[in-house]
């Protein structure tokens, strides 16, 4: 009974029993309502979860955390801040299970459940029941969204974003006339789905199905991005494509805005005024979306939640906030097998930072054992890849399809584009040749940068980041679409844009960012065109 009594008086232990308590709660709801009820897989998750999380909540509330605030104004925070956390779990939950199937439905939720009781428990303890004698705290972290919808920098971000949309589309309707014939507005807004925006929607609509007899074609695209986007469209009931199309665009406002936030804090922290780092944040801004290959993040694509997986996590660990750089690593690393680069990214931030303070190696171990929960979804889609198809790698195997992945390595291929760089005529056409061009000089330019900026600013992950963002994609042997992999680079341009305002005209500037804006027009021509190569 002592034993008991003193495991009562543990938090954690009252959190871990509640939480057991709900998910038989739970487990038995679903299986209630999908065995017996014969709801859809879909429709009984969604009823469980919210029949679980009302017992969860009271129970935590009043036996957990002991809290006994009955005042409005804590109940509506609590509430505020539970109904963030609500939505985000059930989404999370949606998704996860789903992706599973129902043959495995019971194993999928509970590695759901184990997953987000990590961040839940935190959430609990440090914003919804934080006890009296940490009230300051706590209302800091209750206005973290006023300083956010305050901040002029998203206002920017909204208008930057709002601008290169518009841009896009009008570029996109123009050449849907010119080069299609096709006069249908909404006719035209299919090709912002080519290329790999059919095998995406194949994911959406079939699943991860034997699309071709030889090659399960569509496992090499990872879930996350299509995902989303079916939950997202079964509940609001609208085509996925549109789904899609509107969810990249609030992506890109979070990728430009969390940019010019990290740009910002780098220009800062290099000595830099106030009204010069501003400058070094729009200009890195303007930077990424004038990039050759930023129209990708416009398309049907999981491009823009990958870049915002790399720039919100990188500035999550470079403010020291690393639990809130779990889910952007996470959603990283969910979306394609790159994503991975952004755990070890923030590996390297980490050590830096443990050793500018001479920390202990207890400290180093906890801080990478955060980091290393990043990996969570690249290991959720290698477990089920192993329990569907009997290979944890098969999403490896599958771009064998692509003739990547033979086991060549990228050694003995990669020379063969270079034998031929100064051979227009190899390629076919004078737009391959400066596609193909573009791309066999960017490995130089991303591994330049990162020596360059560990010379000069001392500090080693964006060299760690870009000479990953260079390697695993050449690892398949191909480097068609390197253009495209490197926009989880752009971390790496404040730096370049801090340097540049200091040495350079800004007019100058201007004019780069100009021509590859342009650039970035051309190269988008055969990706909505749908039959020339884009990269």
């Amino acid at each position: 009974m002592q034993l008991i009594h003193k495991l009562r008086q543990i938090t954690v232990v009252r959190y871990l029993f509640v939480g057991c308590s709900s998910f038989v709660v739970e487990l038995s709801s679903l299986l209630f309502l999908f065995h017996v009820a014969h709801f859809s897989l879909a429709a009984a998750t969604a009823t469980a979860y919210w029949i679980g999380l009302v017992v969860a909540f009271v129970l935590q509330k009043l036996f957990a955390f002991q809290d006994y605030n009955r005042e409005l104004k804590a109940l509506s925070r609590q509430g505020f801040y539970f109904g963030l956390l609500a939505v985000w779990n059930w989404l999370f939950t949606i998704t996860f299970v789903t992706t599973f199937g129902s043959k495995n439905v019971i194993i999928s939720r509970s590695v759901a459940i184990v997953i987000m009781s990590g961040w839940n428990y935190f959430i609990y303890k440090n914003v919804l029941f934080k006890s009296a004698d940490h009230k300051p705290k706590a209302r800091k972290v209750m206005r973290w969204w006023e300083r956010v919808l305050h901040d002029p920098l998203l206002r920017v971000s909204l208008l930057v974003v709002a601008m290169w949309r518009i841009v896009l589309e009008l570029w996109n309707q123009v050449l849907g006339h010119w080069l299609q014939r096709q006069p249908d507005l909404s006719a035209n807004v299919l090709q912002w789905r080519h290329w790999d925006g059919d095998w995406y929607m194949s994911i959406i609509r079939e699943g991860y199905a034997p699309v071709d007899p030889d090659w399960h074609i569509n496992v090499a695209f990872f879930p996350a991005y299509p995902q989303i986007v079916r939950v997202v469209s079964n509940i609001v009931h609208v085509d996925p494509l549109y789904v899609g199309l509107v969810l990249n665009i609030f992506l890109t406002v979070a990728v430009v805005y969390l940019l010019m936030k990290l740009a910002a804090l780098i220009a800062a922290r290099n000595g830099l005024s106030l009204t010069r780092s501003k400058q070094v944040a729009i200009m890195s801004a303007v930077a990424l979306l004038a990039y050759p290959a930023s129209f990708f993040m416009a398309a049907f694509y999981a491009d823009a939640l990958l870049v915002l997986g790399f720039v919100g996590a990188i500035y999550m660990a470079l403010t020291k906030r690393l639990l809130l750089a779990v889910p952007f690593m996470i959603a990283a690393s969910a979306s394609k097998i790159t994503g991975s680069v952004a755990v070890v990214t923030v590996g390297v931030i980490v050590l830096e930072q443990w050793w500018q303070e001479r920390g202990s190696l207890w400290q180093l171990s906890k801080r990478w054992a955060i980091a290393g929960l990043g990996v969570l979804g690249l290991a959720a889609y290698m477990l089920y890849s192993w329990m569907r198809f009997g290979s944890p790698l098969f999403f490896y195997y599958a771009e064998k399809a692509w003739g990547r992945a033979d086991g060549g390595f990228f050694v003995k291929r990669i020379a063969a584009y270079y034998l031929h760089m100064f051979e227009p005529g190899y390629y076919g056409s004078w737009y391959n040749y400066a596609m193909m061009l573009f791309m066999m000089i960017l490995p130089f330019l991303v591994l330049g940068a990162g020596l360059f900026i560990a010379r000069r600013y001392k500090t080693y992950w964006p060299l760690v980041l870009g000479f990953f963002t260079i390697l695993l994609p050449l690892s398949t042997g191909i480097i068609d679409s390197l253009n495209r992999y490197c926009l989880v680079a752009i971390p790496l341009v404040p730096f370049i844009v801090t340097w540049l305002l200091g040495k350079i005209r800004p007019a100058w500037l201007y004019a780069v960012l100009g021509l590859s804006a342009i650039s970035m027009l051309v190269f988008a021509v055969g990706f909505l065109d749908g039959r020339w190569f884009a990269g």
